[in-house]
C-alpha cells in the first residue's frame, strides 16, 4: 500500500462553514462547480497535519473523514465489542492491495433497510436466557434477532450464487468468507453463550457479511469500471480508503469508490475547504476483560489479520475422540480418574496440533496405528457373532439392543435398530484408548433406563439444568469433551461438585465433573451450582412428550459427533462439511426439534433417501470394503425405485454400525425420531 503524499500547507484546516482566508483560497483557485470532477478533484477538501507533515485530502462526498492513527498504537476491543477507529467496518483505512475491496464496504451512515442489520447493536433485551437453567447467564439471541441475521445471510448467499452463476472471476478469498459467514450464523443460532459473547459473535458475523458484500460489489460493479475511457462516476455511499498513490486514486475514482487523499496540489478542482469529520464517537473505553490484540501503525493488513485471529480461530466442529485419544496416550492413568486436564495448548485445542490445520481443506494426518482393525487370522474363515445374541459379561444392559419399553424413549428407526443388533462382535480389535468408549452427551438410555420413574425424572431435570453448560463446553473447546458412562451417571445424579470419601473413585469422578463444568461457571460468574441435586417436590414434572424431545436431542448430538469422528478415523481426513450434509439442518448441536421428523428420521422413505445418498458418498471414501449398493448409489442420478431406496438404507446403517464398533469398541448411538406433535 502507498503511504499518504505530503502537501505543504501553512496551518490546520478551517472549520466547515467558515470563509477560507487567503491561504486556503490558493487551493480553491481552480474551483469550477460546472466542471466534471476528476479523480483527484474534490467536492470538499481538508488539510490534516501529522507530525511535521501535512496532507491535503479530497473526497467526492460532502465531508472528509479524519485520518486514522498513523503512529504506533495498541489495537484493542472496546466496550461495544468493536475496535474503534481501527475497525475497518466503522472508519476508512489506508489502502490495501490485498484487501482492495474494503473501499467498497457500506458505510454505517448509509445503510439501506436491507443492510441495516449489518450495523445493528444487540441490547440486553435481545438476549434470552434458557428457562431450564435459571442459575446460568447463558442463552441466545432472540428469535427475532436471529431471524434478521439469517435473512441477511440468505440474501448474501443468493448474491454469491448469482456471482458464481454469472461466471465471474473466481476469488480464492471469497469462498472462505462465505463459509465463515454461514458458520458465524450457525454458532449464534445453535450454541449458548453469555451476553457479551453473543454480542461479539454478532459483530464477527456482521464484519464477515460486510466483507462478502464488499467483495461482490467490488467485482461486479466497481472493477468493470476500471477501464481506460470510462467516464468517472459520482461515488456511491461506500466506505472508501485513504491513498496517496495517484494511480490508485484514479482507478478507485473510476470505480465509484470515494477517495480519501490526493497527491500534491496543482490543478485539482476543489469546491470547498472543510474541517475533517472527527471520529471521537468511536473513542470508546477498552473492554476490561480483553487485552490489546496488536500494536501497529497504519498497516491495514496487520489490523485485519489480528482481528481475525481473535474472533475466528475457534472451531467447535472438532473430533472429540481424537483429542481424548491423544490425551490418554500421554497419561499413565485412566483419563477419568484425574482432575488434571489439558489446556487449549494441547491436542484438540486451538493452539495445539490443530492450529496448523486449515479450516477449509482436509487435514491429511496419518491415522494412529491403534485405530486400525485386526482380525484374529485374515486367512482363516471368520465366524460372525451377532451383538444382539451376546450377553454382557458384567451383567449389564446389552447396548446393541433397545432398552425395554419406556414411555420417555423416542422411536427407533427400523433399519438402524436392526443394523445395530446385527453388528459382528467376533472381530478382534487392537487395544485402543479406554476413552473410545466415552460419550459426548450422555448415552440416551441413561435418561430412560432406570426402573424408578422418580429416578428418570431426576436425571431429566439435571440434564436440562446442565444442558447449556454442556453445550457451552463443547463450543468453547473444553480440555476434555468426553465423559465415561459412569461419569455421566454421576452427572445426571447431580454429583457436579467434588464430594465423597477422600481418595475414593467417586470423589475423583465428581472432581473431574466439577472441573469440566468450570468454564461455563466462570463465564457466568457463578461459583457453584446450587440446584443439585434437584428436589422433585419443587419442580413441575417433565411430561413424556417433553422427555422424548430431550432424549432425542441427546441421541442426535451423540450420533452427529460420532459420525464426524468415525469418518475422520476411516479416512484420515477432516470432512466436517461433508458430514454435515448427512444431517437435517446440518448442525452438530442446537438443532431445532423439528429436525427430529426430517433427514434420516423422516417418515417417508424417499425423504430419507436423500440423506442416505449423502452417507453413501461419505462412505465411499472409507478404508476397507464398501458394498456395491453404496458405491452405485453414490454416483447414480435420476429416479430410484422404493426397493432400491430400502436396500441402500439397510446397507448404510449396517456399514455404519459395524465400522463404528470396529473403530470404537462399543455400540454406536443411532438416529431416532419423534412421533408426537410438538407442544402436545
Amino acid at each position: 500500500m502507498s503511504s499518504p503524499t505530503i502537501q505543504p500547507a501553512a496551518t490546520t484546516a478551517t472549520p466547515e462553514g467558515t470563509e477560507p482566508d487567503s491561504q486556503y483560497a490558493a487551493y480553491l483557485k481552480n474551483s469550477n462547480p460546472a466542471a466534471t470532477l476528476g479523480p483527484l478533484d474534490g467536492v470538499v477538501a481538508a488539510l490534516v497535519t501529522v507530525g511535521s507533515r501535512t496532507f491535503l485530502i479530497t473526497t467526492h462526498t460532502d465531508y472528509v473523514p479524519a485520518l486514522p492513527p498513523v503512529h504506533d498504537h495498541d489495537v484493542f476491543l472496546r466496550e461495544d465489542m468493536r475496535y474503534g477507529v481501527d475497525d475497518v467496518t466503522l472508519w476508512p483505512q489506508r489502502y490495501s492491495a490485498r484487501y482492495c475491496h474494503l473501499g467498497a464496504m457500506q458505510r454505517p451512515d448509509s445503510a439501506t433497510p436491507e443492510s441495516a442489520v449489518m450495523f445493528w447493536s444487540p441490547r440486553p433485551s435481545d438476549f434470552k436466557r434458557s428457562d431450564d437453567a435459571p442459575g446460568l447467564a447463558l442463552g441466545k439471541l432472540s428469535a427475532a434477532a436471529l431471524a434478521a441475521l439469517e435473512g441477511l445471510v440468505r440474501l448474501l448467499l443468493g448474491d454469491y450464487e448469482d456471482y458464481k452463476a454469472a461466471s465471474q472471476p473466481s476469488l480464492e478469498y471469497l469462498p472462505p468468507l462465505v463459509h465463515e459467514m454461514e458458520r458465524g450464523l450457525q454458532r449464534l443460532q445453535t450454541t449458548p453463550s453469555t451476553y457479551e459473547q453473543a454480542v461479539l459473535g454478532t459483530r464477527d458475523l456482521q464484519h464477515t457479511c460486510l466483507e462478502v458484500d464488499a467483495l461482490i460489489e467490488y467485482m461486479t460493479v466497481c472493477k468493470p469500471r476500471m477501464k481506460p475511457g470510462i467516464v468517472p462516476c459520482r461515488p456511491a455511499a461506500l466506505m472508501g480508503v485513504f491513498t496517496g498513490d495517484p494511480q490508485v486514486a484514479e482507478t478507485l475514482s473510476v470505480a465509484g469508490i470515494p477517495l480519501r487523499e490526493a497527491s500534491s496540489f496543482s490543478t485539482e478542482n476543489i469546491l470547498k475547504i472543510v474541517a475533517p469529520r472527527s471520529y471521537s464517537h468511536l473513542d470508546i473505553p477498552a473492554h476490561p476483560k480483553y487485552s490489546a490484540i496488536c500494536r501497529t501503525g497504519a498497516d491495514t493488513d496487520e489490523k485485519i489479520e489480528a482481528m481475525r485471529k481473535v474472533s475466528r480461530c475457534i472451531d467447535w466442529y472438532c473430533d472429540p475422540f481424537e483429542s481424548m485419544y491423544q490425551e490418554a496416550a500421554t497419561t499413565s492413568g485412566s483419563a477419568g480418574s484425574s482432575r488434571g486436564g489439558r489446556g487449549r495448548g494441547s491436542g484438540g485445542g486451538r493452539d495445539g496440533n490443530n492450529a496448523a490445520i486449515s479450516r477449509y481443506a482436509p487435514c491429511k494426518r496419518p491415522l494412529t496405528p491403534a485405530f486400525l482393525i485386526q482380525r484374529e487370522n485374515p486367512h482363516k474363515a471368520h465366524s460372525p457373532k451377532k451383538a444382539s445374541e451376546a450377553h454382557d459379561a458384567a451383567g449389564g444392559r446389552n447396548k446393541f439392543l433397545p432398552i425395554p419399553h419406556r414411555p420417555e424413549m423416542p422411536e427407533s428407526i427400523t433399519a438402524w435398530e436392526t443394523a445395530l443388533g446385527n453388528v459382528d462382535i467376533a472381530v478382534k480389535l487392537q487395544q485402543r484408548a479406554r476413552t473410545d468408549t466415552y460419550y459426548v452427551f450422555p448415552e440416551p438410555a441413561l435418561l430412560a433406563s432406570p426402573e424408578s420413574e422418580n429416578m428418570r425424572q431426576i436425571r431429566l431435570h439435571h440434564f436440562l439444568l446442565l444442558k447449556d453448560a454442556l453445550e457451552y463446553r463443547i463450543v468453547e473447546q473444553s480440555p476434555r469433551l468426553l465423559l465415561s458412562s459412569q461419569e455421566w451417571r454421576d452427572t445426571l445424579a447431580g454429583k457436579v461438585t467434588q464430594q465423597g470419601r477422600q481418595n475414593s473413585k467417586g470423589r475423583a469422578r465428581s472432581g473431574v465433573i466439577e472441573e469440566l463444568l468450570a468454564p461455563a461457571l466462570k463465564a457466568c460468574d457463578v461459583d457453584r451450582y446450587s440446584a443439585f441435586p434437584v428436589d422433585l417436590r419443587t419442580v413441575a414434572p417433565i411430561t413424556r412428550n417433553r422427555a422424548r424431545e430431550i432424549i432425542w436431542e441427546v441421541a442426535e448430538v451423540n450420533f452427529r459427533y460420532e459420525l464426524v469422528s468415525l469418518d475422520h478415523r476411516a479416512t484420515g481426513l477432516c470432512r466436517r462439511d461433508e458430514c454435515s450434509r448427512c444431517f437435517a439442518g446440518g448442525m452438530l448441536v442446537g438443532m431445532p426439534i423439528e429436525t427430529s421428523k426430517e433427514g434420516l428420521a423422516a417418515a417417508k422413505l424417499e425423504d430419507r433417501h436423500v440423506y442416505n445418498v449423502e452417507l453413501a458418498k461419505l462412505m465411499c471414501g472409507w478404508r476397507g470394503e464398501v458394498p456395491d449398493v453404496i458405491k452405485r448409489a453414490a454416483v447414480k442420478t435420476g429416479a430410484v425405485m422404493a426397493g432400491k431406496m430400502r436396500e441402500l438404507e439397510e446397507a448404510v446403517a449396517t456399514l455404519y454400525c459395524q465400522r463404528f464398533y470396529e473403530y470404537f469398541r462399543r455400540a454406536a448411538v443411532i438416529p431416532m425420531r419423534i412421533q408426537h406433535e410438538f407442544g402436545s
